[in-house]
């Protein structure tokens, strides 16, 4: 069997993808991750598969699963499109579930409650979705330990307000993370594909991203979003 063929091209160029192009594409890796674990097990069955086979499709499932979960948080932001959510209630469900199925204990997470922080124009499994994709990212990228410190607030520009989530990795990065969320993502980091494509579906909800590396490798992905005038 062949795998099927991605109808949409997998360009993130914030001028022309549509949120349609965006979920059109995910659909298509649930069909992708659906047909390879068939494959896998079709294999087995007839005797082909090996114990490794094991671990491989447990990774693909896991991916589907993400996939799905996706799928369910951008779909709900275009059948609502006026949606509100509390940024800290979800930044504080999403964080404790990290730190509850924790991958590798060598990474801290820590988080700065804020007293409050106005409600964001962006539907709530939207919201939870980007950030479970970018947390992920930068656990995956701290394979050798240290501190993801995650602190929110809120900004005031030209009478607009703004609530700002700022992830500091306070570990040397292995590799240049804007290149991977703003540029091709690296085969050696399989997790950007989502943290880009959660990304840009925060643009698309009039987000804003910004990357910042100092001189000791220490690096901080900002994501900011427009308060709701409700």
């Amino acid at each position: 069997m062949e795998i099927p063929d991605r109808k949409t091209p997998r360009s993130f160029d914030a001028g022309i993808i549509k949120m349609d192009d965006i979920i059109d594409d995910l659909f298509h890796d649930v069909q992708n991750s659906i047909h390879r674990v068939g494959m896998e097990l079709e294999l087995v069955s007839m005797g082909l598969g090996k114990s490794a086979d094991a671990a491989k499709t447990a990774e693909m499932i896991k991916l589907l699963e993400n996939n799905v979960r996706d799928l369910r948080g951008y779909i709900s932001s275009v059948q609502e499109p006026s949606a509100t959510c509390d940024p800290a209630a979800i930044l504080q469900s999403v964080v404790a579930n990290l730190q509850i199925g924790h991958r590798s204990r060598r990474v801290h997470v820590s988080w700065i409650s804020p007293e409050s922080l106005p409600l964001v124009a962006v539907h709530r499994k939207l919201l939870a979705r980007v950030l479970e994709r970018v947390l992920d990212f930068c656990e995956n990228l701290m394979q050798q330990g240290g501190e993801l410190r995650i602190t929110a607030g809120r900004q005031e520009d030209s009478g607009q307000f703004r609530v700002e989530i700022i992830l500091t990795m306070l570990a040397a990065a292995p590799i240049d993370i804007d290149k991977e969320l703003f540029g091709e993502p690296s085969a050696h980091v399989p997790i950007g594909l989502g943290a880009k494509r959660a990304l840009e579906v925060l643009r698309r909800h009039h987000g804003e991203i910004s990357f910042r590396r100092d001189s000791v490798g220490q690096c901080a992905i900002t994501l900011r979003m427009l308060a709701s005038p409700q």
